[in-house]
Formats: C-alpha cells, sequence, structure tokens
C-alpha cells in the first residue's frame, strides 16, 4: 500500500513524500515492531513498521534539526509540524546564505582586516530557540582576499557584534537586513579610533589608597554592558573605550576575585562624559570596625548505612559554595570549592548572607540552599567555622506502562528541575538534569532534590511506546511515587533532504512540545540512519488542545 503525499505548508518547505508502509512485505528493521497489520494489538495499525493508532493525530509539534556539520548546512526550525493528514513528511532544508567580507576601522585603510569574533543571532521559530551563527575574523584577508567568511539562513533581520581580539576595543554592535545578507557582500566598518569616548579614573577607599584588580564595568542608562577592564594592580587605575554616544552611562565596581581586598559590588549613578575628564570611584566606607575576614563554610554529607541504617556525616568535597550577601554601600558575591575536608574558605565582610551549595546529579546529597551569618572574630580566636548539613536526596520511583497496561521494559526518564525561586532570592537551584532508567518490570528509581520537576520519557527502542511529557511535577521532602501510563502510540516518519534533493544521514531532530504554560519543551530526540530518515513514536492525541 502507498500513501501520496500532499503539500504541507512548513517554513522550510517541509512536503509530504511517497513511501511504502510495512504490509508491502519490506523486513521490519530489529528495532521495530511488527511486518504487518496482524502483528499489532486490536486498533492499532502497522504503519512503517510501527504500530500505531490509524486516526487523525492532533499533536501539536515543533522540530529542530541540526544537520552534521560535513553537510555545510546550518540548524534550522519548524514551529509545527502536523500529523493529522499521517505521519509521512519530508523536510527539504534550506540553502544557507554565505556572507564574506571584512572589517576595518573607518579611520585606517592600512589595515585590510581586523581579528575578532563575530556573531549574529536572530529569533528561531520556537520560542526561546534562537539562532546563532559565528565565525571568527582573521587578522588580515585570506588568498581569496576576504576576512570572514560566514554561513546564515537567508530572508532573516539579524542582530549582530563584532568582538575584537584587541580588547581596547569595545564589543561594536550593529544589525544586518535581508538584503544585505542577500548579496553575499557585507563589509563591517568600526567607528574611528578618535570616535571611540575614552572612561577613565581610579578605583579607590575612602583615603585614596589605590585598590588593584578590581573589575570595572561601564553600563548605559538601560543598564547594558558597554566595556569591561580591570585596575591596575599598584595604581589602581583604568581605562576603558566605549562607541561613541555613549555619553550617559554607569559604572560598576567589583571587588578582586582573589585575595584578602573584599568590599560590596557598587554602581555609580548616572555619570556624564566630558573630553579629559577622569572618574575616581571611592569604594563605599564600610561601617565602623567592619574588615574583611576570612570566612570557612564546612560542608557534611549525612550518609545512611543500607544495612544498619545508622547515619554518619562526612566532608563532602569538591562542592561549589556561593555566598551572596546585600551589605551596606552594595553587594557581595564570592565563591569557593570545599578541600578534602569538606571546608570552603574565602574573605567576605562580616555580615547575613545568601548561601547556595550545588551538589551534581550522581551526588547522594541535595544541593543546600540557606542563610549563614559570617561573624567578625578581628578580637581573636581565628575564623568561626559555620557549619551546613547536606541531607540525602529523596526518592524518585515508580512504574511506566504502556497505553495497554503493559510494563515499559526499557528507557529513560529525564528530570529537569524548574528554577522556581522568590523575586528577592539571589541564588536559585538549577542543577543538571537527573536521569532514572526503566526496568524489565518498567520499574525505575533515582534520588533527586526536593522541587518542581518537568519529566521527559524514552522508551527503548522495540517497546513500542511513544515518547512522552510530564510537566510540573511537585517532588516534596518525602520524595513522589510516580507511575505513568503512556498514551497510545502515534508516529513522525521524516525524511531529511538537502536543498539539492539528497537525503541527509546522521542529522539530529528534536520534537517540540508546549507545557501547561505554553512553553516549549523537549520530548524526543533522534538521528536520521543513512537513507535520511528517522521514525519517533509520539503521543496520539486526538483533540486539540
Amino acid at each position: 500500500m502507498s500513501a501520496t503525499r500532499a503539500a504541507v505548508p512548513l517554513v522550510l518547505a517541509a512536503i509530504a513524500a511517497l513511501a511504502a508502509c510495512a504490509e508491502d512485505g519490506a523486513a521490519p528493521d530489529t528495532d521495530l515492531v511488527c511486518a504487518e497489520k496482524a502483528d499489532c494489538r486490536t486498533g492499532l495499525s502497522c504503519a512503517f513498521n510501527h504500530c500505531v493508532l490509524p486516526t487523525p493525530n492532533r499533536i501539536e509539534l515543533g522540530a529542530r534539526i541540526i544537520p552534521p556539520p560535513t553537510s555545510g548546512l546550518l540548524p534550522q526550525q519548524l514551529p509545527t509540524l502536523p500529523l493529522e493528514d499521517g505521519p509521512d513528511h519530508l523536510v527539504r532544508l534550506l540553502a544557507p546564505t554565505i556572507l564574506r567580507g571584512t572589517v576595518r576601522p573607518a579611520d585606517n585603510p592600512l589595515i585590510a582586516n581586523l581579528e575578532g569574533e563575530l556573531e549574529l543571532r536572530t529569533a528561531g521559530e520556537i520560542t526561546g530557540l534562537d539562532y546563532v551563527f559565528t565565525a571568527r575574523s582573521l587578522e588580515g584577508l585570506d588568498v581569496a582576499g576576504y576576512g570572514f567568511t560566514l554561513a546564515v539562513l537567508p530572508g532573516r533581520s539579524y542582530t549582530g557584534s563584532f568582538r575584537p581580539t584587541d580588547q581596547t576595543l569595545p564589543r561594536h554592535v550593529f544589525r544586518l537586513e535581508p538584503s544585505e545578507i542577500a548579496s553575499g557582500r557585507f563589509d563591517l566598518k568600526l567607528p574611528a579610533r578618535v570616535d571611540y569616548l575614552t572612561i577613565e579614573g581610579r578605583v579607590m577607599r575612602s583615603d585614596y589608597s589605590p585598590i588593584g584588580a578590581a573589575r570595572v564595568v561601564v553600563l548605559s542608562a538601560a543598564r547594558e554592558v558597554a566595556a569591561t577592564t580591570t585596575t591596575e594592580p599598584l595604581r589602581g587605575r583604568f581605562e576603558v573605550l566605549v562607541p561613541p554616544g555613549l555619553t550617559s552611562f554607569r559604572v560598576r565596581v567589583d571587588p578582586p576575585e582573589s585575595g584578602s581586598t573584599v568590599f560590596p559590588t557598587f554602581t555609580t549613578e548616572i555619570l556624564t562624559w566630558q573630553a579629559e575628564h577622569s572618574f575616581d570611584l571611592i569604594v563605599p566606607e564600610l561601617a565602623p570596625g567592619t574588615e574583611p575576614v576570612e570566612a570557612v563554610i564546612r560542608v557534611t554529607e549525612e550518609r545512611i548505612d543500607e544495612a544498619s541504617l545508622a547515619a554518619a556525616t562526612i566532608p563532602a568535597v569538591g562542592r561549589t559554595v556561593t555566598i551572596h550577601g546585600v551589605l551596606a554601600g552594595g553587594t557581595l558575591r564570592r565563591t569557593a570549592t570545599t578541600d578534602e575536608n569538606g571546608e570552603a574558605r574565602f574573605f567576605a565582610l562580616p555580615g547575613a548572607y545568601e548561601c547556595l551549595v550545588a551538589s551534581p546529579p550522581q551526588a547522594r546529597a541535595q544541593t543546600w540552599h540557606g542563610y549563614v551569618n559570617l561573624a567578625d572574630w578581628s578580637d581573636g580566636g581565628g575564623p568561626e567555622v559555620v557549619d551546613v548539613l547536606l541531607v540525602p536526596r529523596v526518592p524518585f520511583v515508580g512504574r511506566v506502562t504502556d497505553a495497554f497496561g503493559d510494563p515499559v521494559e526499557a528507557g529513560t526518564l529525564t528530570l529537569e528541575r524548574r528554577v522556581d525561586a522568590p523575586a528577592d532570592q539571589a541564588l536559585v537551584i538549577a542543577p543538571a538534569p537527573f536521569e532514572a532508567a526503566l526496568g524489565p518490570d518498567g520499574y525505575f528509581s533515582t534520588r533527586v532534590d526536593p522541587g518542581i520537576y518537568d519529566v521527559r520519557v524514552t522508551p527503548g527502542p522495540g517497546t513500542g511506546a511513544p515518547h512522552a511529557f510530564e510537566s510540573a511535577l511537585v517532588v516534596g521532602e518525602d520524595g513522589l511515587r510516580f507511575d505513568l501510563g503512556l498514551p497510545l502510540p502515534g508516529l513522525l516518519h521524516l525524511t531529511l533532504a538537502a536543498p539539492t534533493g539528497e537525503w541527509i544521514a546522521a542529522a539530529q531532530i528534536e520534537l517540540w512540545i508546549a507545557d501547561e504554560t505554553g512553553t516549549p519543551r523537549l520530548l524526543a530526540v533522534g538521528s536520521t540512519n543513512a537513507e535520511g530518515f528517522i521514525d519517533l513514536v509520539v503521543p496520539h492525541v486526538s483533540k486539540r488542545p
């Protein structure tokens, strides 16, 4: 039996393609589940060697396609991938436009091309997945007479930036329109060096003693970063160029990243540029008797002996400890890593701090967020040690079954924790995803931090079960038992072609689906085979949400 393909209006010119169903007698691959309709349960049909529901599938999917680097093609997105007319789609990618050109200053014709990094950015069809294309600009020209070569998607407007290797020059921001891209030639002209504005000055204490290695950040009136630099080690001086026209600005000063020189990060009021004018930035004076102290946070983790159930504590080694304090004059943020004794040491100011101790997903103990008080010990006795105890992660267990109640005996669950914190909380828990493997009876077990999770289910090849996504699961202090019955299966059979018509193998295909808030979430990932196609079993949706 053959399926006649109909045109489908997708952004990337996707059209339906002619392909034979498994009923034609083609032998199924080892990881597929049917050769004919008789192999499937009642109510399911065999399509492309998969048992799926034959009725229209109204699921709403988006897709991101990442071709292999050897193809010379660019990542592209489909905002909608309708399956109501059947699972069979051919996606023909767009050919990129190759931009070539130079980057030159306006005032020096002797410079053929400036070295640096070019970046073009534009919004993708899937919310939150921007297109970003980059290229290295050479020092001088290549043998063809170009300073850079950059592949982009045509027909789009881009926000561009150029970061010169010469760190005395600021980042240059520009706009690139479709007509400029269509020409294939783009020469970026930077302002003449004399047109840049020079902001210079000193960072000092109130007694005018200089502060070296402090970070100086120049901000526009809208608080966008215009330029950064570091003060000289001995004199505390700084000098930085900013784009022409930036005559009103703020300056943020951060303390040195290491050493005993500590002060709250502060930002000036709006300053006005004047030629040959130097700005003296005075670190806010600390309260009387407030001096930097060596802070020690000792992190231990609780372990439970599985045989005796006895609790013991051991040093938590290699954990990242971050503190953030809102102090008089500004904020202070410091980071250190625990040593073999579980101790993180850094210089800070006495006071109350928000504290985050990050645990990687493979650790047994939870990530910890709370508040600590760093006391002044200048009267002697050495630093006071602040103890933080990490408790064991909580269980996330359950069973995954298919739409007929049978266990899904292979696959993985991927748990991504949502960043959920009050507006006044500066440090948030955002660990890497957790994973759990499905066992022979469909059971899974892992340990996670309490929180709100989005869960992606990836059944193993040959199970016939669809990928699935569960949104906003709340894992409490006692953990969560989560049993999931997967929906009836639908199918996407996607064939990927180059602009010239050749099939594209080894391209990564990502399917995205909206959660309860409309935010796109990753549903499934796979790669096209040697013939350029991929079969992904997806949930079957009988009605539109």
